[in-house]
This record gives C-alpha cells, sequence and structure tokens, in this order.
C-alpha cells in the first residue's frame, strides 16, 4: 500500500503492483509530494499495514482521499498466484490439508485445474482464511479472488 498526500494505492497480490509503486515512488517524489509506503518499518508503524494492506488498515485521516489499485485480468491472475506456489512453501496457510488430501492424495502437487477447483471448494480452505470471507462470499455468490 502507497499513501500519498492526493490518494492511496491499494496493492493487490500478483496483479505487477511492485512496479506500479516504484514507478509511483518516482512520480510522487518528483512532485515532493509526501510518499508513505507501508512495506517499509515507518510505513508500518503509521499504519500497522504491510505491502498488502487493505482499506481497513487505513488509518482515518486518510480515508477519504481516493482509492486506486491495480486490476489484472482473473484469468492471468489466478494462473500467477498457482504458479507463485504459496500453499507449497506455508502449508495450511491456504489449504486445509487433511480435507484436500482427501480429494487430492498427491497434494501440494496438485495440477491447475485441481488448484482453481479446491480455491472455490470451500471445505477445501484453511479454516482461519475463510472463517470472515466464507460468509461474505457465500451471501455474495461470488470468488475468492473478487473479494480481493
Amino acid at each position: 500500500m502507497v499513501v500519498t498526500d492526493d490518494f492511496v494505492y491499494i496493492h493487490i497480490p500478483k496483479t505487477g503492483g511492485t512496479f506500479v509503486e516504484t514507478a509511483l515512488r518516482g512520480v510522487v517524489q518528483r512532485r515532493g509530494a509526501a510518499y508513505l509506503d507501508t512495506s517499509t518499518a515507518v510505513g508500518r508503524a503509521e499504519l500497522g499495514a504491510g505491502k498488502h494492506g487493505s482499506v481497513a488498515d487505513l488509518a482515518a485521516k486518510h480515508r477519504d482521499k481516493p482509492i486506486v489499485t491495480t486490476v489484472r485480468n482473473p484469468y492471468d491472475h489466478l494462473v500467477s498466484h498457482y504458479e507463485f506456489g504459496w500453499w507449497r512453501t506455508h502449508p495450511g496457510d491456504v489449504f486445509d490439508e487433511d480435507s484436500i488430501r482427501i480429494e487430492h492424495p498427491d497434494y501440494p502437487e496438485i495440477s491447475f485445474h485441481e488448484y482453481v477447483v479446491a480455491l472455490y471448494d470451500f471445505r477445501m480452505l484453511d479454516k482461519t482464511y475463510t472463517s470472515a470471507m466464507k460468509r461474505a462470499l457465500q451471501e455474495a455468490d461470488i470468488g475468492l479472488r473478487t473479494i480481493e
């Protein structure tokens, strides 16, 4: 997340946000405007958010500013998440290990198709990951990536 005098940039993972943040830093600083990158220690101390903060992480004094983000083609976004393979290096952080192994015994080695199906099957997702999100997704009848 980047907070400037004029707007806030919310960095959604796997959307090219690191490039956008780098470009923004140059433009904003050349203008002499304030720039706060929440992935830095100073930024985290002020806002309590990391690189991928959300609107909920914004201090009240920044909430009236326009919000800007990067949107990526949903299919490419899913492919990027799959290829990044977070679930392989952080077991239990996305999927409920016991539940997904019932459907996919070779987990964490799963195909792209299996990954996508698992993401949209709430029984296979980690319970803490889905507790608050699950209700919102089911009530709105939208997918996991849409909630981002």
